[in-house]
């Protein structure tokens, strides 16, 4: 059983790979990516760490 942040994490790397975000484009917001998978925002943080611990996206604090 994968939990939910594992499986949104899952679609967003697919969707990085698919190219829907260009290499150093922004993923978009926490609360449009909560909205866009009927979700909370905590669940969201998790999955976007998921995908910085496979080295897919970084945080930039700008």
């Amino acid at each position: 059983m994968k939990y939910l942040y594992s499986e949104i994490a899952d679609k967003l790397e697919q969707d990085i790979k698919n190219g829907e975000f260009g290499i150093h484009q922004k993923l978009p917001v926490e609360n449009e990516l909560s909205f866009r998978f009927e979700t909370s925002r905590l669940t969201i943080r998790k999955a976007i760490e998921e995908l910085q611990r496979r080295d897919l996206v970084v945080k930039d604090r700008n």
